[in-house]
């Protein structure tokens, strides 16, 4: 490490391994640690970045795995599982003082450019949905990716957007959030389809976090949750939730969407989930819950 990062998790390096150069083994694992935690670690100087993204086609992959861990590949088939990619679309565009890799490349298409000084005060930024140029880009970022994944699906995120109709942005001031949210979500979809391909997302901005009192995390306090009436019902909700089972899973079902209830660590509450998920399909519209 070069500094301290939040972003990051932090392997701590323990005993030499005999006769393997410069190995060590692992004496503990921390995965994006706070701030303090983060210092301390860059200080002490034992600890390394857990970093290693690898991008290959999905043949490559699945060969290789047929190869050394056939039951693996026996396993996905049997249960219909397919690789979905995903990027961060919207939102998250940074984090904590860094700023992700598309505004840093375009810094054209921050929606508060020049605004929030080393990401202070803020969660994350977001793209600008109405820039004129963004979606060339973007598009093309999605179809690589696609491409070499040889997937059948996208995941576009679309979640924990906080940044939008920001009043000092030219193009999107004095519009409803909603309307922009729903925009942003119309042109992914419709990208897609036009390719065979079904667009992923996670379902929080649809979600009305004060009159469900979820909040502002895992639903939305700012304004985006009516745009879950304006988009295609062809696309896939990704309802995530951390420490409750919310019965939001049916709220989507109800609007027509097909949703994947998507729980963390915890057990207790990833049964929950579950259990909102069978009673979903217990139901009399069988055809929404599947």
């Amino acid at each position: 490490p070069d500094r301290p990062e939040t972003g990051y998790g932090y392997i701590r390096a323990g005993r030499p391994i005999p006769d393997a150069a410069s190995a060590r083994a692992v004496a503990g694992f921390t995965e994006k640690p706070d701030a303090d935690t983060a210092r301390s670690y860059f200080m002490a100087g034992d600890y390394l970045w857990n970093s290693g993204i690898f991008m290959m086609k999905r043949s490559v992959w699945t060969e290789t795995l047929e190869r050394f861990r056939p039951e693996i590949v026996a396993a996905c088939r049997e249960k219909g599982i397919a690789l979905i990619p995903q990027i961060n679309c919207l939102g998250h565009q940074s984090w904590a003082a860094r700023t992700g890799r598309f505004l840093e490349k375009h810094p054209e298409f921050d929606e508060t450019p020049g605004k929030y000084p080393n990401n202070e005060g803020i969660y994350c930024r977001s793209y600008c949905p109405l820039h004129p140029g963004v979606h060339e880009v973007l598009f093309d970022l999605i179809d690589e990716l696609v491409a070499a994944c040889e997937a059948e699906a996208f995941h576009a995120g679309m979640d924990e957007v906080f940044i939008l109709a920001d009043p000092d942005c030219p193009r999107c001031k004095g519009k409803d959030p909603a309307e922009l949210f729903a925009g942003e979500v119309r042109a992914l979809h419709a990208h897609l389809k036009a390719k065979g391909r079904r667009l992923w997302m996670w379902g929080d901005r649809f979600l009305d976090g004060k009159a469900t009192g979820i909040g502002k995390w895992e639903a939305s306090t700012n304004g985006t949750a009516p745009a879950v009436d304006k988009v295609s019902k062809d696309i896939v909700i990704c309802d995530w939730h951390y420490e409750k089972a919310w019965d939001t899973p049916r709220f989507f079902v109800e609007k027509g969407f097909q949703v994947v209830a998507c729980p963390w660590r915890k057990s207790d509450f990833a049964k929950g989930s579950l259990d909102r998920i069978r009673a979903i399909r217990a139901g009399t519209d069988r055809a929404a819950a599947d």
